[in-house]
Parts: structure tokens; sequence; C-alpha cells
């Protein structure tokens, strides 16, 4: 069964009109990432039950029991937005590489269909908000609360050019930008393959006073860009990709709603096009 996408009026900025980017039924070139943000918390449980795959109910029954339900329920948005985004099944499994550290596939969703329409993915959850990015290339998302970026975190995470940085900012942009940084550094090491292979100290990254966007460099090599998408006075979201990607970087949102069955969830989308107007090459 599929799901069905109604769009919202675009909420930011007023002045743009946000692509139609559900439509991946058949491949197609975009030429940029889209990012899609939305709540799980009232996802029913018997229908995640039915649409999780042999990977996804392995890990569950690994979780402590107080984890399971929101499990279930982030893993279904997550099958919601990817078969509202390309087209498949809301069923079909995905692909995964059990992990070396902890044998668990926890690997970024990718199913035939996204291999088909050549897409690439990452996704990431804090609470029970779930991100989900795609894009024609490496890629990453990472969404944390700004509260959990404790002191005690950034310690491990930043570098000691980047701690003088954010001990120099306003007080009152300090906690923002500590999540800034935690957050591009996370998808940095989605993007690049690294996962916590790599100690979170060997990305720099070069925030700007006056844009949301920024710089990335790491000892692994390889450059990368990135922005801050706005989620919530509470939250932070940030996306990476390669830096050779990137053209104007235009960023666009809208809110749109996916049904399936008797589900309405909404969903928030900011497109980020790296050429022209973000449009296909079709």
């Amino acid at each position: 069964m599929s799901v069905t996408i109604s769009p919202s009026p675009v909420r930011e900025p007023a002045r743009t009109k946000c692509v139609a980017v559900f439509d991946c039924s058949v491949p197609r070139a975009w030429r940029g990432i889209d990012l899609l943000i939305a709540d799980s918390r009232a996802l029913p449980l018997p229908l995640a039950a039915d649409v999780l795959d042999a990977n996804e109910q392995s890990r569950l029954r690994r979780l402590h029991p107080r984890a399971r339900v929101p499990f279930q329920r982030r893993r279904l948005l997550l099958r919601l937005l990817a078969s509202a985004y390309t087209g498949s099944s809301v069923d079909e499994p995905f692909d995964g590489v059990p992990c070396t550290g902890c044998g668990v596939t926890h690997s970024a969703p990718r199913n035939r269909t996204m291999r088909r329409l050549g897409l690439q993915s990452s996704t990431s959850n804090v609470g029970s908000a779930v991100a989900v990015a795609f894009g024609p290339a490496a890629l990453g998302v990472d969404i944390e609360a700004i509260a959990n970026v404790t002191p005690a975190a950034l310690s491990l995470a930043l570098t000691s050019a980047e701690s003088a940085s954010l001990s120099a900012m306003r007080a009152a942009d300090r906690s923002r930008e500590a999540a800034r940084y935690w957050t591009f550094k996370e998808a940095t090491s989605k993007a690049a393959g690294v996962g916590n292979g790599v100690p979170l100290k060997s990305w720099r990254v070069e925030l700007s006073n006056d844009s949301d966007r920024v710089g990335i460099g790491g000892e692994t090599g390889g450059d990368w860009s990135g922005v801050t998408v706005p989620v919530s006075d509470a939250l932070v979201a940030a996306v990476v990709w390669p830096s050779e990607a990137v053209g104007n970087g235009q960023m666009r949102m809208s809110t749109c709603s996916i049904r399936y069955k008797d589900i309405r969830v909404e969903v928030t989308h900011t497109a980020i096009g790296f050429g022209g107007q973000g449009e296909s090459d079709e």
C-alpha cells in the first residue's frame, strides 16, 4: 500500500515555492539534498510490528523493554518517510551491514528502490523526532537536543581552537552554537562512513557568524560542507555533504502531511539545492 502526500503552505521563506520532491517513482537526477523531519510519538504500534524487517526485529529484541516502543515508532516513521519519498512499499526491507563493534545492523537505511533511483540516505533521531535525508551522493544528518550537548560531551568533541571560539561567543548564544558544532561533527562522521571509529575532535568545523553554512575538514581527508537546519527552540539539526557538490546551496523549507491507512503525519521538508533552482536534469 502506498503513502499519500498532501502539500501544505510553504512556511519559510514565504516568498519561495518548494519543489515537489516526493515524486521519485522514476529515476531522476535531483541536484541536492532533501531533509524530512517528523515526530513519531503518536504512531500506532500494531502497524510497526507489521512492517519492520528481520534486522529491525532483531534489534528490537536486543533492546531494554522500555526502549522498544520508542524504537518501533521511530522505525515506522522512517519507513513512512522513505516510502513517501521514493515510492517504495512501507515494508520493503532495508539493506544493512552489521557493525564491527556491536554486531547490530544500524547503518543508513537503503533498499532496492533507493539503489534503483541512485539515492543515498542518512538518518538521525532524538526523543520522538526523526530526521532522514536523501541525496545523490554521500551525506550525513544529525539532530540533537540542545540540552543534551553537555560540557562533558563537548570536551570529547571540540578542538582547542573550537573551544576558544565557543568561549568568545555571547553567553546567550553558546548553547545553540555548541549544538551546531556537535551535530556537524556527528553528521560528518556519517557522511564519511566512519561512524564512531574516528574521534569527533578529528573534524574541524569553521562556523560563520553570519551564515548557517560551514566548511568542515578532517584528518581522514576530504572536505565537507554543511548547513544548520532550524527545527525548534530545543532542537538543532545539521546536514553535511561533499564540498565539491555544492553550487548556490539554496535552502527552502515547506511542510506537508503524509497519509498511510488511517495515519496522518506532519512533515517538515527542507530542500538544499546544488545548482540552479534544484531542477532535475531531465
